[in-house]
């Protein structure tokens, strides 16, 4: 066969024989197998006894540029305040292997915001079975989303203008764990959701937003408006968000920055 590149590859979200669009087109997809290896060695031999392979389970990660958050990333990765992490069937082809992942739960994802390029998510999927599955996937026709998509930026109720690159994400703690003789792990779950967030910014004002006191939590609010006909607006609410570092530093004759991390428990999408 001939060999594939980027061009060909394709990532999409299914429901039997019928793809659904993942809200960004990919650029750096990956699909992996894992394996455990148990290593068992014998009294009296330089040598192991016992060398087994077991407890797999698939990988699916891949980078988009985003078009549409609530397609996949407010749907599947990121859903609002508490609730069940729903799971999805997932499909890749590189242009030659086709394969489907099913009862897929996303682990990771993280939404980098920079000043040049896209908005770009970075997700992490975990899924104990596959299957062969053939698809047609047409990505969305709008453009990917840019900091101009950004409306709101705040930090305890002060608006932040000057900033330079914003990230946030979720993990979702998904377990994978073997029961049984089978040699794929038959458990795959979600447990307690842990939101994060940095917001590298231009220190304008006296008193960085966490302060010189004890203040410990503030809330945190980001505006992501797309570039749909009719464009969609989304707000994630980080309600009483932990600071982690609140950071001012300056390099040489550069802008003083000020980065703010920030840990939280609850998470609203509006």
């Amino acid at each position: 066969m001939s060999v594939t590149t980027g061009k060909n590859w394709k990532v999409a979200r299914y429901v039997t024989t019928t793809p659904y669009n993942i809200g960004g087109i990919p650029s750096t997809p990956e699909f992996s197998k894992h394996t455990e290896q148990t290593e068992e060695q014998g009294t009296g031999q330089r040598r192991l006894v016992n060398l087994h392979t077991t407890n797999i389970y698939w990988e699916i990660t891949w980078k988009m540029k985003l078009q549409r958050l609530a397609s996949f990333v407010n749907a599947y990765c990121m859903i609002t305040a508490e609730g069940d992490l729903p799971s999805c069937n997932l499909y890749m082809s590189d242009g030659v292997t086709e394969r489907g992942w099913t009862g897929c739960l996303v682990d990771k994802c993280e939404v980098n915001i920079d000043q040049r390029g896209s908005i770009t998510a970075d997700i992490t999927a975990f899924s104990n079975a596959n299957e062969a599955k053939s698809l047609s996937v047409t990505y969305e026709t709008e453009a990917p989303i840019t900091k101009s998509g950004v409306t709101v930026l705040s930090v305890g109720g002060t608006a932040i203008s000057k900033w330079t690159n914003i990230r946030f994400g979720v993990s979702n703690n998904v377990a994978r764990e073997p029961t049984g003789s089978t040699d794929v792990v038959s458990e795959i779950f979600a447990r307690h959701p842990v939101y994060t967030g940095q917001i590298t910014l231009v220190k304008t004002a006296a008193t960085p937003h966490y302060a010189f006191d004890t203040t410990k939590e503030k809330t945190v609010i980001i505006t992501i408006v797309d570039n749909q006909g009719a464009p969609v607006t989304t707000t994630f609410t980080f309600t009483n968000a932990a600071v982690n570092v609140d950071r001012v530093h300056v390099a040489e004759l550069g802008l003083t920055y000020e980065v703010i991390s920030f840990t939280a428990k609850q998470l609203t999408i509006s």
